[in-house]
């Protein structure tokens, strides 16, 4: 069964958004529950069918701060990484990454591109993890299988 790369990503990034998120094996999709107002499915589906809702833990913050760490590791020397290492020492570290890549837009499309990488093999090792028998969609600059 094909699951939406991207809405898995965005549950795994999810963490303190209020939202708790669920794959629906029987469909495919990612279910988000917002502080029990519920979207596509009830509590009672839930919990009726409870093998059919597997629930996404969001990873945790570390593991996102381990991703920015890894870009920057990667850049050459020069003024974007050590830029980018001193946001990362600062407090609300999150923020101040994102600010400092407004300065050079060049490295600011690499780091997304590196982020959805990293974040498709976070997701994908999610996956492999709880053995569920499901493939994430293409990425949308691949080639369609024949």
């Amino acid at each position: 069964m094909l699951v939406d790369a991207n809405e898995i990503i965005m549950a795994l990034e999810s963490s303190g958004t209020g939202f708790d998120w669920y794959l629906d094996l029987s469909s495919g999709e990612v279910v988000p529950i917002v502080d029990d107002l519920l979207d596509e499915v009830s509590l009672e589906a839930l919990d009726a069918q409870p093998d059919r809702f597997f629930p996404i833990e969001p990873m945790e913050s570390y593991e996102a701060f381990n991703i920015m760490e890894a870009f920057v590791a990667g850049l050459p020397p020069g003024a974007p990484s050590t830029r980018l290492a001193a946001a990362l020492g600062q407090r609300r570290p999150f923020r101040n990454f994102k600010d400092a890549l407004l300065e050079w837009p060049e490295i600011r499309e690499q780091w997304f591109r590196f982020h959805d990488a990293c974040m498709r093999e976070v997701a994908e090792a999610w996956i492999a993890e709880h053995d569920l028998s499901v493939q994430l969609s293409p990425r949308p600059d691949s080639e369609p299988e024949a």
